[in-house]
């Protein structure tokens, strides 16, 4: 994983996950855009994933094609009360 910050906005922030070897994602690369908000830590971060094929690919059904990140932890997908940020 990599993570670049501006010195000048650092609630915006920009990662790059490459997939592990031995699963589906080996040999990708994910890059996904965050913000963080001034409510932070309380709330979650913002998180966009950017690596889509231009809107028409979907690697997982926690990724969406429109870029969109469902996950519990960042309060996108409801889950159980113990996986809320």
């Amino acid at each position: 994983m990599y993570v670049r910050v501006d010195k000048s906005r650092i609630d915006l922030m920009k990662a790059v996950i490459t997939g592990a070897s031995g699963t589906p994602y080996a040999h990708g690369i994910f890059e996904f855009d965050l913000y963080f908000n001034d409510n932070y830590p309380k709330d979650p971060p913002k998180m966009n994933l950017m690596t889509t094929g231009f809107g028409q690919i979907r690697f997982n059904p926690n990724l969406y094609a429109c870029g969109k990140v469902c996950l519990s932890l960042i309060n996108t997908w409801r889950g159980h009360e113990t996986e809320k940020w």
